[in-house]
């Protein structure tokens, strides 16, 4: 629980190790950011990469107050790369810094974060228009660069999906892939109750969309509402 936010996600590895990876940075129940990665592939070699970007990121972002998060994004990727220099694994990643209603984004080669502003029927994508902010992939030398900060502000009601491919690519029986669309189109007819009434109607329509199709990757969703004061609501996974 943190003052602020109702938070829900659902983690789910294809086999018994994931190659994504979360994590939630709070001080005093305030939550200050947040990080979503995908290491490509999945499976043991993809979970060990993991368990490596969690001690960088943590180093990392106890400095959020210090350093500005494109910064901390730069500096990570060059630590990652010596680490895991001459393994095939990549990864993408989504990396927010919160100062309350105010949000800090950096997107590393990651499929975009969704908003849904609470008394609106409408679910958009953000990134700012006419400009390029997607970075590219972490842990490739040849693609060391500079990443861009996207800012951004929410109001109280408002919502955030942050997912990985996983659930975009997976497909039906027909072989047609849920998409980005599909995504979208849940998290409008979610409503806007709780984070976790929210993250229950898409998981439900994400599944009946499948049925006995195949889902090809681990995949996580991350669903945050902003909301006044503290938040009472039973926060937790699924």
């Amino acid at each position: 629980n943190v003052k602020g936010w109702d938070i829900a996600f659902s983690f789910n590895p294809l086999s018994g190790v994931s190659g994504d990876f979360y994590d939630f940075y709070s001080v005093d129940e305030l939550l200050k950011g947040i990080v979503l990665l995908d290491v490509s592939g999945h499976g043991i070699a993809s979970g060990l990469i993991t368990m490596i970007t969690r001690s960088l990121m943590m180093k990392y972002y106890n400095a959020l107050e210090t350093i500005k998060l494109n910064k901390i994004v730069h500096q990570f990727n060059v630590d990652l790369i010596k680490e895991i220099h001459g393994v095939d694994n990549y990864l993408t990643g989504i990396f927010l810094k919160i100062n309350d209603d105010i949000i800090e984004y950096v997107n590393a080669g990651h499929n975009d974060i969704l908003y849904k502003k609470g008394n609106r029927d409408k679910v958009v994508v953000v990134q700012p228009k006419e400009v390029d902010c997607k970075g590219l992939f972490l842990g490739v030398g040849e693609m060391e660069i500079n990443y861009k900060v996207v800012n951004f502000k929410v109001s109280d009601g408002d919502y955030l999906l942050l997912c990985t491919d996983g659930i975009i690519e997976s497909r039906n029986k027909d072989g047609r892939e849920y998409g980005i669309e599909g995504l979208s189109e849940a998290f409008r007819k979610a409503g806007n109750g709780t984070a976790k009434n929210m993250l229950g109607s898409i998981l439900s329509d994400f599944y009946g969309f499948t049925d006995d199709g195949k889902i090809i990757d681990d995949f996580t969703i991350i669903i945050l509402k902003k909301v006044a004061g503290y938040n009472l609501n039973d926060n937790q996974g699924t």
